[in-house]
């Protein structure tokens, strides 16, 4: 039988992020005004400029809107990157059967030798971990937060130690 699941989630806002968002608005804000007042002396090209600018701005600001699906498709997880609904990333395709382990995050004991990739909603309470073997990587753990029909999808792959 062949199972398929996946889940959009999005990438919460940090103040990082936040900040970054806001100093980008502002200075593409300034940009445009300065180009603007100058552009009495030479109208068309300043005006062109100006334009550019502006979508400039918009481009790079909604750039920092992230999504990450998940999907489950007969025992294997692909984690793919979403970025402003206009670009997708692949970021990694794995055999559910090579989890070495797998479960809630908070759980996991924590190793400064793994490589991690965090691609969740925000909500720690809910965060898994599954650590596997990835040929380019070494022992990769994937943090991710899956909604209760990736995990039905995911459990019948799992090793039976980790049911």
């Amino acid at each position: 039988m062949d199972t398929f699941a996946e889940q959009l989630v999005v990438k919460p806002m940090t103040p990082a992020d936040q900040a970054k968002k806001f100093g980008l608005i502002a200075a593409t804000g300034i940009l445009c005004l300065g180009l603007a007042y100058l552009s009495v002396m030479v109208m068309p090209l300043i005006l062109l400029v100006v334009c550019a600018v502006a979508y400039g701005g918009y481009f790079l600001v909604t750039g920092m809107n992230v999504e990450y699906e998940y999907s489950v498709t007969n025992g294997e997880l692909d984690v793919d990157k979403i970025i402003a609904k206009r670009k997708r990333k692949h970021m990694l395709t794995v055999k559910i059967a090579e989890f070495e382990t797998f479960g809630l995050e908070s759980e996991a004991k924590f190793d400064n030798n793994i490589t991690t990739f965090l691609v969740g909603d925000g909500d720690e309470a809910h965060y898994y971990a599954a650590d596997f073997q990835h040929e380019g990587m070494g022992l990769v753990r994937l943090v991710f937060s899956p909604n209760e029909r990736i995990l039905e999808a995911i459990r019948p792959s799992l090793k039976r130690g980790l049911r």
